[in-house]
């Protein structure tokens, strides 16, 4: 297990090590060494949404939210100090909820198609 945490709403949330050695590692390198980012984004993310899924109806594929999953943002910091966003992607469908994705996302490239579920801006 690389991480055991307790999310932003105290849902508990791993991280496998398989997850990370044969997905994370391998397909995002930029967050080998940011386990503590990843780890932030889900237990005090700045902003979450729910992930998007493909279905499809009649001939047509169309993106929905995914009922399971969530898309947790937060702060990546690179080795010049430069703050990136990354994206956390939580599977809720298991329990404890598992990581099955983390990856830098650029400035300002945050999807709220799904629709926002928590934000940290709006927090009182």
């Amino acid at each position: 297990m690389k991480i055991n945490v307790t999310d932003y709403k105290g849902r508990p949330v791993i991280l496998k090590s398989s997850t990370w050695e044969e997905h994370i590692k391998p397909n995002h390198p930029e967050m080998d060494g940011h386990l503590h980012d990843i780890e932030a984004s889900v237990t005090t993310p700045l902003i979450v949404t729910r992930d998007m899924m493909t279905v499809t109806q009649g001939e047509k594929e169309v993106k929905v939210p995914n009922p399971n999953r969530e898309e947790c943002y937060g702060i990546y910091t690179t080795s010049e100090d430069m703050w990136r966003i990354m994206k956390t992607i939580v599977d809720y469908s298991t329990n404890p909820g598992e990581i099955v994705t983390s990856t830098i996302v650029g400035r300002g490239k945050i999807d709220t198609s799904g629709g926002v579920l928590y934000d940290a801006r709006q927090k009182k």
